[in-house]
């Protein structure tokens, strides 16, 4: 039973927050935006912040809240890998954003899930979006380096097969070794070597006789 509503679940639009207590997705989405209503209803307990669902700002309209959040972005936040398989296979879409432009992968990372990364990757979730969780520039560089500040070995690789720069290489292994995330930080260094060997090689022309 949702104890904001009191009425039961149906199936459908549930939400769990991080201190396991269940609610109707709309419920606690109203609840989190409310004056007043910024923890767990039952113990009080802070969300995390993709839970929040509002705007951190004091001086913000306290009835300000995202819009748009999906069943799958809250499959996301909770680490919940059944629930995101059976929403991906119901035909969930992976690269749906709320009123903020976050996406379920965004949500997975931001709280470092990364089974649930892995199934949003594998089911053909962009991964530049994860950019703005360290306010770079939505590219795989920018997101090389959120990659790296969140620990997301799955998004990383996923990166590496795309065209990335040896400055946007360099910055997220900087990242990585300040973080002691050194298995990020070796990939990122055999990244970086490929990129320098390809910058120094030149094709020789030969002359036509």
């Amino acid at each position: 039973m949702c104890s904001i509503c009191c009425d039961g679940f149906t199936g459908k639009g549930r939400a769990t927050l991080n201190c396991g207590h269940e609610f109707h997705l709309q419920c606690i989405s109203q609840w989190l935006s409310q004056k007043g209503g910024r923890t767990c209803p039952v113990c009080r307990t802070p969300p995390t912040e993709k839970e929040k669902l509002h705007d951190l700002d004091p001086e913000a309209p306290f009835n300000r809240m995202v819009d748009g959040v999906t069943p799958l972005m809250f499959a996301a936040t909770n680490n919940d890998a059944d629930e995101t398989r059976r929403l991906i296979h119901s035909g969930e879409n992976v690269n749906a954003c709320d009123s903020d432009g976050d996406t379920p992968l965004l949500y997975a990372v931001s709280n470092r899930h990364e089974e649930v990364t892995k199934l949003l990757l594998a089911a053909g979730a962009g991964v530049t979006v994860i950019a703005k969780l360290v306010s770079a520039p939505e590219t795989p560089d920018g997101a090389l380096a959120a990659a790296c500040a969140f620990h997301s070995p799955a998004c990383l690789t996923r990166l590496m097969t795309m065209r990335v720069t040896l400055a946007g290489v360099e910055r997220a292994r900087e990242i990585a070794v300040a973080k002691s995330y050194m298995d990020l930080a070796y990939l990122l260094m055999v990244k970086r070597d490929v990129l320098r060997s390809q910058a120094c090689w030149w094709p020789f022309k030969t002359s036509v006789v």
